[in-house]
Order: structure tokens, then C-alpha cells, then sequence
């Protein structure tokens, strides 16, 4: 089910506000499930406040009796080193389209100063537990 499906819905909750996320989302051979984020969104800055999330994965369909998918809580991680390059490979093998548009990215950030270079994502990891 999670190699066959890119999106996952990812749930968050910061001062008893719910916030649920569309996000795309690679898994590792020990469910381990990452995706990237501006550390700007909304569902970052959640789990800066609380690393326990919840999230779902379904196949879309139009009948009742089809009704498919996984339904998990756990802890979100902000990856670092590598863990956070291992998290990437995993994630980039999936999404080949954004290996080129961060290519791309990098090209022009290296036309800027040093300056100008701040960090925007997170890589997040969940070791779900699965419902």
C-alpha cells in the first residue's frame, strides 16, 4: 500500500487547533515514512510544538464497498546529517521530478551570495504505528 501510493494525509495540533496536510511521502523497508516541507508550513510548525501526528493513506474511489487504506499515529522527526541524506535518496528515488526542480534550484541559489542562502525544508520521519 505505501509503495503504491505517493500521498499522504498527515495530521498535526498545535494549542488544540487540528490541521490536516496533503503531503508526497516515500517509505523505507522499516515503514519509516518521509516527506519534505518548508519549515514555514503550517503543519511544521505543529510539530515544532508537538511531534506526535496521525496520518492516513487511501486509494481514491467512488463506492462505499471500495473503501481502502491505513490509518497510523507516531512521532515526526526533523532529520539531520545522515539520516537526513539517507531520508532524501529514499525520497528522491520515488520522485524523480523532484531530484530535476531541485537541480534547477540549486543552479540559481548558487548565482546568489552566501548570504542569501537559508534553509526552507524540513525532512521529516514518522516510525508509524499502524491502526
Amino acid at each position: 500500500m505505501l509503495e503504491a501510493h505517493n500521498t499522504i494525509t498527515l495530521a498535526t495540533c498545535r494549542d488544540g487547533q487540528p490541521w490536516a496536510a496533503s503531503l508526497f511521502f516515500a517509505s523505507d523497508k522499516k515503514l519509516n515514512l518521509y516527506f519534505v516541507s518548508d519549515y514555514r508550513t503550517h503543519h511544521a510548525r505543529d510539530i515544532e510544538d508537538c511531534s506526535e501526528a496521525s496520518a492516513t493513506v487511501n486509494i481514491d474511489c467512488s463506492l462505499w464497498k471500495e473503501v481502502k487504506g491505513l490509518q497510523m499515529t507516531g512521532s515526526v522527526t526533523v532529520l539531520a546529517g545522515v539520516a537526513r541524506l539517507n531520508a532524501l535518496r529514499c525520497y528522491l528515488a520515488k520522485f524523480s521530478d523532484v531530484r530535476a526542480c531541485s537541480k534547477r534550484r540549486r543552479a540559481k541559489m548558487r548565482r546568489r551570495s552566501r548570504s542569501d542562502l537559508r534553509p526552507r525544508i524540513c525532512i521529516g520521519c514518522s516510525r508509524a504505528g499502524f491502526d
